[in-house]
């Protein structure tokens, strides 16, 4: 026959069964478990529009390629990103000598964002990897990273 420590104390004792437990413990039991299903889980919560509006500049902009990454924004690169709430976006991105012919590459960030599963995705007239890079909020940062013809683009915005 197994044997079952279920209900018994350390001293060989029952212990309480459910009805003869105060109203109180009772209580106190439903109010943890209400506090426990009730924090995190796998379903994180996804920031709002409003949340993530504001300004953003980038901390980090590197472009690896063949193994070499280069630290763009030690080159004189910039990017300056503000997102409002009614949906539009302004800013500007500068890259020296990263134009077509080596000209700089000098661009308004003016256009349209949306906010999708944590993810911000920029609409914008000016054809530059920024618009095709998806940036995932994380707190007060936009990250996005994604590989263009073999070059693998980093970039991390921090809130203003």
């Amino acid at each position: 026959m197994p044997i079952s420590f279920a209900g018994r104390t350390g001293r060989g004792q029952r212990r309480p069964t459910a009805a003869r437990r105060t109203p109180a413990v009772r209580a106190l039991a439903l109010v943890v478990v209400g506090l426990l299903a009730g924090c995190g889980g796998d379903d994180p919560v996804s920031p709002t529009v409003d949340a993530v509006a504001g300004s953003y500049r980038a901390t980090t902009l590197t472009a690896t390629v063949g193994g070499l990454t280069t630290n763009l924004l030690q080159l004189g690169s910039s990017l300056e990103l503000t997102l409002a709430p009614d949906g539009t976006a302004t800013g500007h991105l500068f890259v020296p000598q990263a134009d077509e012919g080596g000209r700089d590459l000098d661009e308004s960030m003016t256009g349209t964002w949306t906010l999708r599963d944590g993810v911000v995705y920029l609409s914008q007239p000016a054809d530059t990897f920024i618009r095709d890079l998806p940036l995932r909020v994380d707190g007060d940062l936009l990250r996005g990273e994604a590989t263009y013809d073999g070059a693998r683009v980093v970039a991390v915005l921090e809130r203003t």
